[in-house]
């Protein structure tokens, strides 16, 4: 599992360094995406893979420290970075800087400032539901299926309103796929039919979902869920084949991977800063600004982790 995640949240920065950089309409951005489709969904399913029902008081508190706590906390460490890149292009309007960021809360479920983060508060919504769900007594299954069918249906019709009302469906049917699936995941027939799917997919198109904005990028919306599941298993199978010393670092990447994911967008801002203000000298192009942007992350995001994984303990240890 800390090999899957370390590869998934190195994906995930890479495509954002590709997007920071201009570089969206480039063979090897598409190919990315198009091979790792499923590695937002995957986050969520691991964390129905590891769902315990708890006391619904305690489980609630436990998710607020786990992830609400983080919310906030990377939020509030990004916000200055932010602000020094919205003077840089010039906005002087206080609004900006002071209501903006509440309307981005209550519309995207993050603030610009760490965008990224909207995943946090809808995997808190997710495991909250799922956790009243079970409370209920209802079968994994069928929250699975409802979330997926209602998803669906929103997005036929236009999602409205905050952008995590819809998303957080989608995150619930992964999150009772992930509790339902984890039993029978490593099954090696349902490997060899995962295996001949995602071929398939890969050959004919695969379906490709911005789950953050709700948008509908490439094929079948009805077919996304199912071919997510289906990658997931095989991104688990193959990942649990590779001998530890063969994992060059990348499962502690995975271990530590809330740290890696709440800083890359600030480290992302602050090198932005930095190219533009050495860009009104030298000229740099997008493909250069790439390169900065991944090393800059691969030097300074092991160095960050390991210091919020310090912090964290030594606060744990006086409280």
């Amino acid at each position: 599992m800390d090999f899957s995640g370390g590869v998934l949240i190195i994906v995930m920065i890479v495509v954002h360094c590709f997007q920071w950089s201009s570089l969206t309409d480039t063979m090897l951005y598409d190919v990315i995406q198009r091979v790792f489709f499923f590695y937002m969904a995957w986050f969520f399913y691991k964390s129905g893979m590891f769902h315990k029902q708890k006391p619904l008081k305690k489980y609630l508190f436990s998710c607020f420290c786990r992830l609400l706590i983080p919310f906030m906390v990377y939020s509030i460490i990004a916000y200055p970075i932010w602000c020094v890149r919205k003077l840089m292009i010039g906005v002087a309007d206080w609004k900006t800087y002071v209501v903006g960021p509440f309307f981005d809360l209550i519309r995207v479920g993050s603030i610009s400032a760490n965008e990224p983060l909207w995943f946090l508060l809808t995997l808190f919504l997710a495991q909250t539901l799922f956790a009243l769900l079970k409370q209920l007594r209802i079968p994994s299954v069928i929250i699975a299926l409802m979330s997926f069918v209602v998803y669906c249906v929103m997005m036929h019709n236009g999602s409205w309103g905050p952008l995590y009302i819809t998303n957080t469906l989608a995150a619930l049917g992964f999150v009772a796929s992930g509790e339902l699936i984890c039993k029978v995941q490593y099954d090696r027939r349902l490997f060899y039919v995962s295996i001949v799917f995602c071929v398939i997919i890969l050959i004919v198109g695969c379906p490709l979902i911005d789950i953050h904005t709700n948008a509908v990028l490439l094929g079948p919306l009805w077919l996304w869920p199912v071919a997510c599941l289906f990658a997931i298993i095989v991104m688990n199978n193959l990942t649990r084949l590779i001998p530890e010393k063969y994992m060059m670092g990348i499962d502690s990447v995975g271990r530590d991977s809330l740290y890696y994911f709440a800083w890359h967008w600030p480290v992302i801002i602050s090198v932005w800063c930095i190219l533009t203000y050495m860009s009104n000298n030298i000229p740099i192009y997008s493909t250069s600004k790439l390169f900065i942007y991944l090393i800059a992350n691969s030097l300074m995001l092991p160095v960050l982790s390991k210091l919020s994984n310090h912090i964290r303990l030594v606060a744990k240890h006086i409280a």
